[in-house]
């Protein structure tokens, strides 16, 4: 292989010939290779330019080095006319514009996803990663949480998810995904629990582990003393059965416990967050974007987390507002929430507990809507939420549904902390002929508030 403009002792190679096109690494493989394609990689204003690597590279790589560079590098070349060749390829599908959008990472992402139309931006399995997946690339364009990046460019519709990789579950504390599913005993929480047979006397009906039937070699009711010789006659066999060592209880199932192998943080297997990890492709609009360099323009309403911007909620209350204003059989209900500590001396949050949820109520709150009803979040505990055609009956259901997510890792209400609800309807005196910020501003100052512990 030769690449003809090159000095010896030069690396990387700077592939054509008018303008730069392309760099190739050469003379470099293993963990150099890694080193040298992410330093390329992390370069602000080439870090989306065709990277490649020379062919002799390729028989040094260990397997575990073969998913990242697949991630980082364009692929091997030959020699330099096989380098220029395929960056021109690459610079063609983005109509040969040479001033992409490079100001930040999601531009820098969105230029690099331009340039390869039939690539999808996909994640790797590291082990040591918190989060089991990550995507290499996105780390070296310098973000640090890829799924927030990735949600609210797919938000905005510039990239779509192509395929799911995986289903993760995470701990609600870090984040991680490393987690224990430990069977413990229902009653004092102990690891000493073991399974037993459970042995029924027909005398007198007393039920009990196989161990308590136990007298040398034969089998005896502990409670009424009667020799158990034919099974089916004097006795049978009705379950399975669990025994602590520790409390002596006896149960049927243990409770399953998920335990954070980063952080410690037990929980029940149901809180743990469910995250999708998936291939990634621009979309069209996110093509049309990136050629006109507006990255960072034309922002979706819809929030990563399935809210809608404040002021897109305004706007669509003050539409729904009119609406009921003018048709009789159309009606709705605005109701706000606030979560906070029972001491209204303090606006911050009780602990790191009542934080939590806070997210974790941002995060969930629209799974409990029905189609057409919308909610924003104005301010940290403070949701609100459109209900077109709904009264008094759906916000009680609502309502039950939000109460049951506020309760700690034991199914307890969180300790000092209240959800309190306002509603107004459509008929309410006070929504007559409002809009939508005035309807807000107008509930927001009722007095009448229904708390909830």
């Amino acid at each position: 292989m030769a690449f003809k403009t090159l000095n010896e002792g030069n690396n990387p190679v700077a592939v054509g010939r008018e303008r730069l096109l392309g760099l190739v690494i050469v003379g470099l493989s293993g963990d150099e290779l890694v080193q040298a394609a992410l330093h390329l990689r992390r370069d602000s204003t080439r870090g989306h330019y065709p990277i490649f690597a020379d062919t002799q590279a390729w028989p040094g790589q260990e397997a575990s080095q073969g998913p990242i560079l697949d991630c980082l590098l364009d692929g091997y070349v030959t020699g330099e006319d096989d380098a220029l060749t395929r960056a021109e390829q690459y610079w063609a599908a983005a109509a040969d514009k040479t001033d992409l959008p490079v100001h930040n990472s999601d531009a820098r992402l969105l230029s690099y996803l331009l340039m390869r139309p039939d690539i999808d931006l996909a994640p790797i399995r590291d082990w040591a990663s918190p989060e089991i997946y990550r995507y290499p690339l996105i780390e070296a364009f310098g973000v640090t949480d890829c799924a927030e990046l990735l949600n609210r460019l797919a938000a905005r519709g510039l990239i779509r998810r192509q395929s799911i990789v995986e289903r993760l579950r995470l701990c609600p504390a870090c984040h991680g995904g490393h987690a224990l599913f430990v069977d413990i005993c229902p009653n004092c929480e102990g690891l000493e629990i073991e399974q037993d047979q459970s042995l029924h006397c027909f005398t007198c009906g007393h039920v009990a582990g196989e161990r308590a039937f136990l007298a040398g070699a034969a089998l005896q009711c502990p409670n009424c003393r009667t020799r158990l010789r034919h099974i089916g006659t004097d006795y049978d066999r009705p379950m399975e059965h669990y025994g602590c060592r520790q409390c002596n209880e006896r149960f049927i199932d243990p409770t399953i416990v998920a335990r954070c192998s980063i952080c410690n943080h037990q929980t029940r297997p149901e809180r743990l967050i469910t995250r999708e990890i998936g291939r990634y492709t621009l979309t069209e609009q996110g093509r049309v974007c990136v050629l006109a360099g507006m990255t960072d323009e034309m922002p979706s309403p819809v929030l990563p987390d399935g809210l809608i911007t404040p002021p897109a909620f305004e706007y669509l209350l003050s539409w729904q507002s009119a609406l009921a204003d003018h048709h009789r059989q159309c009606f709705f209900t605005l109701l706000m929430l606030r979560m906070r500590r029972r001491d209204a001396s303090s606006d911050a949050p009780a602990d790191t507990q009542l934080a939590r949820k806070l997210h974790e109520l941002s995060q969930r709150i629209h799974h409990a809507l029905e189609a057409g009803e919308l909610a924003t979040r104005t301010q940290e505990g403070e949701f609100w939420i459109l209900m077109p055609q709904a009264g008094e009956e759906r916000v009680r259901e609502l309502m039950q549904t939000l109460e049951t997510w506020l309760t700690d890792d034991s199914g307890r209400p969180i300790a000092g902390v209240d959800l309190q609800a306002r509603m107004m309807a459509s008929n309410d005196p006070r929504a007559s002929g409002a809009d939508g910020a005035a309807l807000m501003q107008r509930l927001a100052s009722t007095t009448t508030e229904r708390a909830h512990a």
